[in-house]
């Protein structure tokens, strides 16, 4: 009778694609739990908590503590009830905090690195799907442990219905009405609905809530600029949405400093905040962190991006204008961590106009996404606007535009860190790839051109395994390449057309190749250490169990038996049967 009881404690993981609705489905079940707690104080109460708004290395311990003090909750209080009272600790977003959690510390398991077992509480914690892969979600979140009484499910959002669509657009057009806001032309929900029908490749984006209201903010705006039933990628939706909400805070800068009697270009205020989340965006990026502490820097350069087409496709069309836009380039390699931000912020700092405040001194993009368009377009115009360094580019051949290309591959920020984790920033700039706009022009071949510098320099391999992997989710042949001695590890080619692409004594280490198309691909030589095909290989001819095979002293040929009574022997390369020997009575 004495014997203490084990509770069995209860988590949640809720998986869903970015945009899918996470958070502002934990907002309204917090809202229904809390009503639930207030008609009967004998069930839990829910504590939403914004991981990337609390976190931080120092404070895992007593992160719950710590949030529960910020809202005026004293430690005495909060050690009286500790164990008295039942909590739903709703916990989000924990993909956004997993590149500084993880490096963190040697125990991995959130639920003991959080401290949570002082607490009577069930758990739901959020994460973007495909962020974490299944080991890291198995240490993570799940953690196979059965000396503690955890039971973990694990569910996944699904995409709107048509009626769940009917219903937001319905609420967006009514919420409209009431704020009194004119921005979209006073639309009837039957128009947008009308409008949406009209752009097919809209139809799967407008299943994810926070894409939809996207959409639906800028939907006039795109008729007006693309027209009806144009193909619109998703880059181009969050290109207005962003350029829409810098013009609103445009307006707002622009009436301030007319009550003050002071006169400014808009379009001045503009370019300084693109330039402002370009370079915010790619900083967040690489930090790992998609929150801005509050601790001078702004583009300084105007260059012109060089949308003249380089040498080698330069017959396909010679009248192009330039366009310009300010970039430049930071070496983040050698800033501080602690004094990253420091530029972002001073006395009257341009985050609070464009960005969303999360806490005391704590600042993020209205979503992660518009964070990976930032990121993304600033890689971009990293690799578009280099010129050659000659006084007439229209004499320059292939071979010395490429020379000097390949000096500068090294200081691109696409050669900074893998994008493998960042799908959003890959699906960003493949989207440029075939972007009508005259300045995206050279973007295809630009990357092409950085896998072939890999060959002669293998430190730029990051920029060439990114540029890989854009290229493939663009959807763009790499079929018939002489990329021979390219260095591109850890590149994502799956589904990829790489028909007759040679890869002699290339450096193909962790590449992925699921279901890829290689017929006649060449890999003689090719360094394919933990290289993934998404299946073994294996040599088809016995009928039956085989019972021996072994290398041959050279590595080029493969011997087996088997109960088929046969011994057979296999070209390695090939993976074809060389010859079969008959005539054993047995095995």
């Amino acid at each position: 009778k004495k014997k203490k009881k084990n509770f069995i404690k209860k988590i949640m993981i809720i998986q869903g694609k970015s945009g899918s609705g996470k958070s502002l489905f934990c907002r309204h079940l917090e809202e229904i739990l809390w009503n639930k707690y207030k008609s009967n104080s004998q069930n839990y109460i829910p504590i939403y908590i914004s991981l990337p708004k609390i976190y931080h290395k120092e404070n895992e311990k007593d992160i719950i503590l710590q949030f529960l003090q910020s809202k005026n909750i004293t430690k005495e209080t909060i050690n009286s009830i500790r164990e008295k009272i039942s909590f739903i600790f709703i916990m989000d977003g924990f993909d956004e905090i997993y590149d500084f959690y993880r490096k963190n510390n040697h125990e991995q398991y959130f639920y003991n690195r959080f401290n949570l077992n002082q607490w009577n509480a069930k758990i739901i914690i959020t994460c973007r799907s495909n962020v974490l892969n299944d080991e890291d979600i198995n240490n993570s979140l799940i953690n196979i442990n059965k000396n503690q009484n955890i039971i973990t499910s694990m569910i996944y959002l699904w995409p709107f219905t048509k009626q769940q669509m009917h219903n937001y657009i319905e609420k967006f057009v009514n919420n409209n009405n009431n704020n009194n806001n004119n921005n979209n032309n006073n639309w009837t929900s039957q128009e947008y609905e009308t409008t949406l029908n009209n752009f097919p490749n809209l139809q799967k984006m407008i299943e994810e809530p926070f894409l939809l209201r996207l959409i639906l903010t800028v939907l006039p705006s795109l008729v007006k600029q693309y027209g009806i039933g144009s193909k619109i990628s998703k880059t181009q939706i969050y290109e207005v949405f962003n350029n829409q909400w810098i013009d609103t805070h445009c307006q707002d800068i622009i009436s301030k400093l007319s009550e003050l009697r002071i006169q400014i270009n808009i379009n001045k205020i503009k370019l300084k905040l693109k330039q402002y989340c370009l370079n915010l965006g790619f900083d967040m990026f690489y930090q790992g962190n998609q929150v801005a502490i509050e601790s001078e820097y702004q583009y300084q350069n105007n260059d012109e991006i060089l949308n003249k087409l380089d040498p080698i496709i330069e017959k396909e069309n010679k009248n192009n204008e330039y366009e310009k836009i300010d970039i430049k380039i930071i070496d983040n390699k050698e800033e501080k961590e602690e004094d990253i931000w420091e530029k972002y912020f001073n006395a009257d700092s341009i985050a609070k106009y464009v960005l969303r405040r999360i806490g005391e001194n704590k600042y993020q993009f209205l979503h992660k996404s518009c964070q990976e368009y930032y990121a993304a377009q600033k890689i971009i115009y990293d690799i578009i606007s280099w010129k050659p360094n000659l006084i007439n580019i229209n004499y320059i051949d292939n071979q010395q535009f490429q020379q000097q290309f390949e000096i500068y591959v090294s200081k691109l920020l696409l050669n900074y860190k893998l994008l493998n984790e960042e799908i959003g920033i890959i699906q960003f700039i493949a989207d440029r790839i075939h972007d009508t706009n005259s300045i995206f022009i050279n973007l295809k071949s630009r990357l092409f051109r950085i896998i072939e510098s890999s060959k002669n320099n293998p430190k730029v391999s990051i920029a060439a395994s990114n540029a890989a992997t854009i290229l493939n989710i663009a959807k763009v042949s790499l079929s018939n390449k002489n990329w021979d001695k390219i260095n591109i590890p850890h590149a994502i080619l799956d589904y990829a057309f790489l028909e007759g692409t040679s890869f002699k004594e290339a450096n193909l280490d962790y590449v992925r190749f699921f279901h890829s198309f290689l017929n006649f691909a060449d890999f003689t030589n090719a360094s394919i250490n933990q290289i993934n095909f998404g299946e073994y290989g294996y040599l088809k001819g016995h009928s039956k169990i085989v019972t021996f095979a072994q290398f041959s002293p050279d590595g080029s040929k493969i011997a087996s038996s088997s109960y088929d009574k046969t011994i057979r022997l296999w070209d390695v390369l090939s993976g074809k049967q060389i010859q079969i020997f008959k005539g054993h009575s047995s095995i």
